[in-house]
């Protein structure tokens, strides 16, 4: 087999890995915010961090409704933003009217998202802007140019078949 033959069986090959490659990312840009909520956790941006445990802005946390708070609990309290920011501290009494945080500070029941079951660091400003409508036109775009890649990659395979196919029929 000749370098030409072998390049352009390289090719095909090349632009399914790329293609692979660029669904994987926007794969993974998605999925710490899509996965935890088909096991019922809200996802959201840490917009203030009273108990000093969960770190700074920008850390993703996975909260999760639960039937009964107590005391120690670490939990997210909407903020009542747009971007869905939480703000984070510990439970230190539960009250008929509310609940009572460290610091002194009372919120009502009703504004608690849930318990902290675990959180990411960092990646919740990669994950805010991808969920802003010019993340998704990106994260579209890169998928549709992957698409592209592995349909032309095709194309050429085939074709390379093809006229080995047709070189072996007129030998």
């Amino acid at each position: 087999m000749n370098e030409t033959k072998k390049k352009k069986r390289g090719l095909p090959l090349a632009l399914t890995i790329v293609a692979y490659a660029l669904i994987i990312v926007v794969l993974l840009a998605v999925a710490p915010v899509l996965c935890p909520a088909v096991f019922g956790y809200q996802t959201r941006l840490v917009g203030s961090d009273q108990s000093g445990k969960v770190g700074t802005k920008g850390t993703v946390v996975y909260a999760k409704e639960v039937d009964s708070i107590q005391n120690g609990n670490l939990i997210a309290i909407d903020l009542g933003k747009d971007d869905k920011s939480v703000l984070v501290n510990y439970v230190a009494g539960e009250e008929t009217d509310g609940i009572m945080l460290e610091g002194g500070e009372k919120v009502e029941k009703d504004v608690i998202v849930g318990k902290i079951a675990a959180k990411t660091p960092f990646i919740g400003y990669l994950c805010q802007l991808c969920f802003s409508v010019i993340g998704i036109i990106i994260l579209v775009l890169v998928f549709l140019i992957a698409l592209a890649m592995m349909i032309i990659a095709n194309g050429i395979a085939k074709k390379e078949n093809q006229k080995a196919m047709n070189q072996e029929y007129s030998s």
